[in-house]
């Protein structure tokens, strides 16, 4: 069995087919079939997974991250990533920190709104325990 590298660490298919010792027209066919995309695609969407996974559970800087995934640079991996994400690094990572601030939000609104349903029930459950003591005295 073949081992090859975590695909951050590759980009080119050529790497891929000659680990395979196949060629690289009949490995961009057989991943076709497999999976209806084309192999550069299939690299690329990894890739970008990779880079939104880094993102998102590290605080390594673009450069660092770009480093990590095989780019020469930081300019090079922005681009890659803007082409395929639709938005730089930067803005994909301030978005998550504004999803984060918000989920955070929310998480207090609804501990309130919990606390206001317990302190109703509560107040609920002292007037049908006074109305039932009220009904025995007028009995």
């Amino acid at each position: 069995m073949h081992s090859l590298p975590v695909i951050s660490e590759e980009h080119f298919v050529s790497f891929y087919a000659d680990k395979l010792a196949i060629s690289e027209q009949y490995l961009a066919r057989i991943v076709r079939l497999g999976t209806g995309k084309t192999i550069n695609s299939l690299i690329n969407e990894l890739l970008v997974m990779e880079a939104r996974t880094l993102l998102s559970s590290t605080k390594f800087t673009v450069g660092e991250i770009a480093a990590k995934l095989g780019f020469s640079d930081a300019a090079g991996f922005c681009k890659f990533f803007k082409r395929n994400a639709g938005q730089t690094p930067l803005n994909y990572r301030k978005g998550l920190l504004i999803w984060t601030e918000r989920i955070a939000e929310l998480n207090g609104e609804l501990l309130n709104w919990i606390g206001n349903v317990m302190n109703l029930n509560n107040k609920l459950t002292d007037l049908n325990e006074n109305g039932s003591r009220l009904m025995q005295l007028s009995l």
